[in-house]
């Protein structure tokens, strides 16, 4: 049976990758910077891969497949 993927996971996930920025993705989704931290590590787990890297200047994507 195929492992469904939280949508609202995937849309913040769309949200970090276009601004930059976790908190200003968690706003925009009407989420704390927290909740929002939690629901990627999620997101995250369900993929099974490491989607950002978080960096002084913001969070990065990171490469998959390298």
């Amino acid at each position: 049976m195929a492992q469904r993927i939280d949508t609202a996971g995937l849309e913040l996930l769309v949200h970090i990758g276009s601004t930059g920025s976790l908190s200003a993705a968690a706003k925009s989704h009407g989420l704390n910077q927290p909740n929002a931290s939690r629901r990627l590590a999620l997101l995250e787990r369900e993929l099974g891969v490491r989607l950002f890297e978080r960096g002084a200047r913001g969070w990065s994507q990171l490469q998959l497949g390298e």
